[in-house]
């Protein structure tokens, strides 16, 4: 588990060194009388959260990203506006619970975003991040997120297209050692077409900016 530094630390130092005071002293007192500021997991002024939460890259998002793309696609087939059409409810979604439960993920993430007035709904609409992932961009292969902030992307990127593949690979790789294979999304990712999602994509663009 990662904790969000809050830098009292650097404050008491410089306090010392004003006030010419022993630093292991005051760090000691301050301890003994605040002995929440040893609890790293929340924060000693208003109880916040500290904790910074890693996300990677992973199948599961991924899935989730290409399935409200494909009710999007449906939806602008079936005649609906784009604005209209990129309004998905992910609890809908053909697809397991695994992966519908990464929506808060996804949109910590800033590939979807739930509109004001849908909050808790399951409602969420692609954002342009999400739009440019199904396109084909690169995306960081993890990310911090502290208090619903992204503070730190990787350095190291992939693309939706290298994930489909990993997991493909893995997957395959698996069932021909005889070894037991838990998610199996094969089918899920095996038609993705970048080209599409191009296409789709240069609507959401015109739309979003």
């Amino acid at each position: 588990m990662q904790y969000k530094d809050p830098n009292l630390a650097k404050y008491v130092r410089k306090i010392c060194e004003t006030f010419n005071l022993d630093y292991e002293y005051v760090k000691a007192t301050l301890i003994a009388t605040y002995p929440e500021l040893k609890d790293r997991s929340v924060c000693a002024n208003c109880s916040a959260s500290m904790v910074v939460n890693e996300y990677k890259a992973d199948i599961l998002n991924a899935v989730l990203l290409l399935k409200c793309a494909e009710q999007v696609y449906e939806n602008i087939v079936k005649g609906k506006p784009f604005t209209e059409a990129n309004l998905v409810h992910v609890p809908s979604l053909p697809t397991t619970d695994a992966v519908r439960r990464r929506s808060s993920q996804l949109a910590a993430l800033n590939y979807l975003h739930q509109p004001e007035g849908k909050k808790r709904t399951g409602f969420y609409v692609i954002t342009t991040w999400g739009w440019a992932a199904l396109k084909g961009d690169a995306v960081p292969a993890s990310v911090q997120v502290f208090r619903g902030k992204i503070i730190k992307r990787s350095e190291e990127t992939t693309t939706l297209a290298e994930m489909f593949r990993t997991h493909k690979d893995k997957v395959e790789n698996a069932i021909k050692a005889r070894k037991a294979v838990e998610n199996d999304y094969r089918a899920d990712v095996g038609g993705f077409n970048v080209n599409v999602w191009q296409t789709v994509a240069g609507y959401a663009q015109e739309t979003l900016l």
